[in-house]
């Protein structure tokens, strides 16, 4: 009965529940036994390599033997067969190795390493050389392109100077032009170029005078920039020239701007340039041309329908005043239209503009007929003061 309840008690106890402490030591000695098998199987594979290297260098070893003494292989024929075979058949069951890749000596890495340190502090030294010899600051320099300024004012404007190394102005090019263009007022463009071993040419590109200002001081040349130059003198003015007599910078500077853009063969057969004092048209210009022809153009519309001055002039006689103002049509200098004028508002509509000339044309007839009228009556006038004064004599 005692053996009984012994063994009862015994199930008990096994029946009882793990706590979390022996669960983990369980699971810590199932991961021993693991990595012991893990470990068992690494040694075998490791022992299993070690013999193929050792049985492929025993093969190889019996191979060089063979070759060396040929007698002794036919004396052992049958023997050297059966090994054979039977490495062979050990050969099959084993794996090849994988090849080591060949390792490069120290040497060579030694000298790479040398040559990329020696190399660039060698061209360092030459370098500090070459820039401690005069040969270093050494410059030839040319200028292209000059009319109206000097190549001297050029040079004094690039900031170009005798002890700037060469290098330096090498790389230091597109600086030198933009400095020339900045500070000489008669270059409007101008680019550096560099020829082996230390020659420089700057090239420039010159503004060219579209008028001359009339001053108190004389007259002043102004470029296409806008910018105006000291007083010249009668010696150096063109045959033909435009003068412009504006007070007002806006329309001095937009009149500037367009006359740039437009032909400068017409632009040669303006002589004045003038404000009309206009109070419907504040930019009303009196243009004094060369051939003694009048323009009144808006400053806002010079360059549209001026180019039309060259189909009319030829049409012209005597000294006309062309009014531009609204439409384009010849006035003579009393104001009365004459039969040569032209009504051209506008290009694309051709017979518009003809419309217009027809009744230019009759208002030039009505404007003669009344003007005969007016003749006729002025001399009944005159007839009938005549005829009084003769009665008052007589009496």
């Amino acid at each position: 009965m005692a053996k009984n309840s012994k063994d009862e008690k015994n199930q008990k106890q096994e029946q009882a529940p793990l706590t979390e402490w022996q669960k983990r030591n369980l699971d810590f000695l199932k991961q021993k036994e693991k990595e012991k098998k893990e470990q068992e199987k690494l040694k075998k594979e490791l022992a299993d390599k070690k013999r193929a290297r050792l049985l492929a260098k025993s093969s190889e070893e019996d191979e060089s033997e063979d070759e060396k003494s040929p007698k002794k292989k036919k004396s052992k024929s049958g023997k050297a067969s059966s090994k054979k075979k039977s490495r062979l058949g050990k050969k099959a069951s084993v794996k090849p190795l994988p090849k080591k890749k060949k390792t490069k000596p120290k040497s060579t890495k030694f000298k790479r390493r040398m040559t990329s340190v020696l190399v660039p502090a060698l061209l360092g030294v030459l370098l500090a050389l070459y820039l401690l010899t005069p040969l270093s600051k050494i410059k030839h320099v040319t200028v292209d392109g000059v009319n109206r300024t000097t190549s001297q004012s050029v040079l004094k404007a690039s900031g170009l100077k005798d002890s700037d190394y060469t290098l330096a102005t090498i790389f230091n090019r597109s600086r030198l032009a933009n400095a020339v263009a900045k500070n000489d007022i008669w270059v409007k463009s101008a680019s550096v170029d560099y020829s082996f071993p230390f020659t420089f040419s700057i090239k420039v590109k010159e503004y060219s005078i579209v008028a001359y200002a009339q001053t108190d001081q004389g007259y002043v040349p102004i470029l296409e920039s806008g910018t105006r130059l000291d007083s010249v003198e009668a010696t150096d003015f063109p045959d033909k020239f435009t003068t412009i007599n504006l007070k007002n910078g806006k329309y001095l500077s937009s009149l500037i701007k367009k006359l740039t853009k437009m032909d400068k063969s017409l632009i040669s057969e303006i002589k004045v340039i003038t404000l009309a004092d206009s109070k419907t048209t504040p930019d009303l210009l009196n243009l004094e041309m060369q051939d003694g022809n009048t323009v009144r153009v808006p400053l806002s519309q010079i360059d549209k329908k001026l180019p039309y001055y060259d189909k009319i002039k030829g049409s012209l006689k005597d000294n006309k005043i062309v009014d531009m103002e609204v439409g384009i049509f010849a006035t003579s200098d009393n104001g009365q239209s004459t039969d040569d004028s032209s009504e051209a508002s506008s290009t694309e509509d051709s017979s518009q503009s003809s419309d217009q000339n027809q009744d230019n044309q009759s208002q030039d007839s009505n404007q003669g007929q009344d003007q005969n009228t007016s003749d006729n009556s002025s001399q009944t006038e005159s007839s009938d003061q005549a005829n009084n004064d003769q009665a008052a004599d007589s009496q």
